[in-house]
């Protein structure tokens, strides 16, 4: 190996962190649950995967599909249309509410920035 370029997660991917947030907010938590279940397939504001749709551009999920049809998708997606996505049973009610919070929070400081 000739070098190593290490990249701060918050250089590579500036629009996924949920800047402002309280580390100990639900919208943080959900933030770290999104950064290890959700970025490989999905992106925030064009930041990560390409596989799934990005969630906050053009615009929010959270500004056009209801909170309980977002935790009932996340938590189920085969449920409701054929998908890649995988079901998630084993994220708590407590998880999914967290990604909702994080949703709506990079809606509103997106919001902010425009």
């Amino acid at each position: 190996m000739v070098a190593l370029d290490l990249v701060r997660f918050e250089d590579q991917y500036p629009a996924i962190v949920p800047k402002g947030a309280p580390i100990d907010s639900s919208a943080y938590r959900g933030f770290e649950l999104f950064r290890t279940r959700c970025l490989l397939c999905h992106a925030m504001d064009q930041n990560g995967g390409k596989l799934g749709p990005d969630l906050n551009a053009p615009q929010s999920i959270t500004a056009y599909r209801s909170k309980h049809m977002i935790k009932e998708f996340i938590k189920n997606p085969s449920k409701y249309r054929y998908s890649q996505m995988p079901d998630n049973p084993d994220l708590s009610d407590l998880n999914v509410e967290d990604l909702y919070q994080y949703f709506r929070f990079q809606r509103e400081r997106k919001a902010k920035d425009h």
